[in-house]
């Protein structure tokens, strides 16, 4: 789901993108020839989908729904899921974070964050955790299947990238400041929204369910 300057929201369905007024009347939908993973609104106002078309990964259209054009490189696959079917829908990450010109995804398959900036590949963030959930895809009856990921959550502050996700142990944040790995911390519950004055925001389950409001530097 994204929302644009004036109000409108864009529900994406797999391959179809709804928009509704900001009081939730319907304003049209139009289709997609791929399949759509996840969508925002970039700094030109345009709609940026990430999904597989053409061998690339992000595609941009207009908010009316024209197509304009796609960029950026789909991850590589490990061998085994190389051979399932409709195999392009996995060489795709699963969301897409979007700061002004900055465009954050992560690699499903392993730790790599990979930054484009201006709509061109700018570096990559990694780093070696052996907590990293690995995916498990497997095919079912009739024609789907089911997967299980590591949840992931990337934001930026301050020149500081903050990279969440599930271990298999624990979850954990991890602070990137110029592209190299300053701290790793274990955190409670899942990490689901940053406000604009960089407050972090968990769902934490521990005794009853609850949301957590932390400071930068992570205390409550």
């Amino acid at each position: 789901m994204a929302l644009d300057s004036s109000g409108k929201v864009y529900l994406l369905d797999f391959r179809k993108v709804i928009i509704f007024y900001e009081k939730g009347g319907l304003v049209k939908s139009f289709s997609l020839d791929f399949m759509g993973v996840d969508i925002g609104v970039n700094d030109k106002g345009n709609l940026l989908i990430l999904g597989a078309r053409n061998n690339q990964l992000f595609n941009v259209y207009d908010r009316e729904g024209k197509y304009l054009y796609s960029f950026g490189n789909l991850v590589e696959i490990p061998e085994e899921f190389s051979k399932l079917k409709d195999a392009s829908l996995f060489r795709t990450p699963l969301r897409l974070w979007i700061k002004g010109n900055k465009i954050f995804v992560m690699n499903p398959y392993k730790y790599e964050i990979c930054l484009y900036e201006n709509e061109s590949l700018k570096s990559k963030l990694t780093r070696r955790t052996p907590d990293y959930i690995k995916p498990a895809f497997k095919e079912e009856i009739p024609g789907g299947f089911s997967a299980v990921v590591s949840g992931n959550f990337i934001c930026e502050m301050k020149n500081t990238v903050y990279v969440y996700y599930n271990g298999e142990k624990a979850s954990w944040l991890d602070v990137f400041k110029y592209g190299k790995l300053i701290q790793s911390m274990e955190v409670k519950g899942v990490l689901a929204a940053v406000d604009n004055e960089g407050k972090f925001y968990f769902i934490e389950g521990e005794n009853y369910p609850k949301i957590v409001r932390y400071s930068e530097n992570i205390k409550p």
